[in-house]
């Protein structure tokens, strides 16, 4: 076979190929890189899908803001955003004056309330969606953490002890096993409250009836 034959049958053997046959080859070869490739191949696709059901949903021009190279998208805010949203979108929008230091947040189950509390003692639950203020206490002592637990009840990691108010803002229950709170999380399913003291101490406690169900002595010293 001469050398003109041989490249006529190397040609068709190239044309017989599949389109993906490097992705292929590669496969076999190098396992990061092919990872990588994988990686890839999957945030172009679902790029492609995106700008698709975009294209196919909204009619007219789409308003995007897009940042200059020597900008971040941190940089813009909410009345940079306003003036290209729709009316009904642009009516979600609102500002609320935090005057009272730094402030913790967490959302309901549902989502729909949120509660906001500062260190010097402000707190606020709100219905977020209707812009309704529910609940509002100055308690004027630091308060370490907030936590939403079942039917519209919250707790705060207050400086001695913790305390859980009704939606109200009335205070029902004081948690005396729990002193110097200063992180709290609530597992909803099991009703229990879980909170890490000043010096370590892990404690769960069941809300429905205000007993301990578990203490864990941690080694650490000292939490912030």
């Amino acid at each position: 076979m001469d050398q003109s034959q041989a490249a006529r049958s190397e040609s068709t053997k190239r044309a017989d190929r599949p389109h993906n046959y490097q992705k292929i080859l590669t496969r076999g070869s190098d396992k990061k890189l092919n990872d990588k490739m994988h990686k890839t191949f999957l945030k172009q696709k679902i790029r492609k899908q995106a700008v698709y059901a975009l294209n196919k949903y909204t009619t007219g021009q789409v308003a995007t803001i897009e940042p200059e190279a020597h900008e971040h998208l941190l940089q813009f805010r909410q009345e940079h955003l306003k003036p290209l949203l729709s009316v009904r979108n642009s009516l979600q929008c609102y500002d609320l004056s935090l005057e009272f230091g730094n402030y913790l947040l967490d959302f309901s189950k549902d989502g729909r309330d949120m509660l906001l509390a500062s260190d010097k003692g402000h707190v606020a639950m709100l219905d977020w969606k209707k812009k309704s203020l529910n609940a509002e206490l100055q308690l004027n002592e630091h308060i370490y953490d907030c936590k939403f637990i079942h039917q519209g009840f919250f707790a705060l990691a207050q400086k001695q002890n913790v305390y859980i108010y009704e939606n109200q803002g009335l205070e029902v229950h004081q948690l005396d096993n729990i002193q110097e709170p200063r992180h709290l999380e609530y597992l909803p399913y099991h009703y229990l409250m879980v909170s890490i003291t000043n010096r370590g101490k892990l404690t769960y406690t069941d809300v429905s009836i205000g007993q301990t169900a578990a203490e864990i002595k941690t080694k650490i010293q000292q939490v912030n």
